[in-house]
């Protein structure tokens, strides 16, 4: 009987049928041949939601690096901006300050 709910849920790919039956499957001494061929579907479904999880975690990634390029331009622009200004001239450093009050580098942020 557990052996052939074993095979069942082996067929049927029921990951929670097959932990839950394999444990059952040991003690009664159904043979290894099926009780391998589960725990080879475990595995592989295992396999697979791992490559999934790793697939996701370098989409995360390619998203983080390219969040970090764009970044990394921005502070650029910033430090250009920041170098091009005269030192000591509070009135020139106000010069890039538009109509409505805000910085031009700082605006580049948002």
């Amino acid at each position: 009987e557990v052996q052939r709910k074993l095979e069942n849920s082996v067929g049927k790919v029921d990951e929670k049928q097959i932990r839950q039956l394999l444990p059952q499957a040991y003690s009664l001494g159904v043979p290894n041949s099926a009780i391998e061929s589960a725990q080879r579907t475990l595995s592989f479904r295992l396999y697979e939601s791992l490559v999934k999880d790793v697939d996701k975690v370098r989409d995360v990634v390619g998203g983080l690096a390219e969040s970090a390029e764009k970044l990394e331009s921005e502070f650029n622009k910033v430090a250009r901006l920041s170098t091009s200004l005269p030192m000591g001239d509070p009135k020139s450093a106000s010069a890039d300050v538009g109509q409505n009050g805000s910085i031009s580098a700082a605006d580049s942020f948002v």
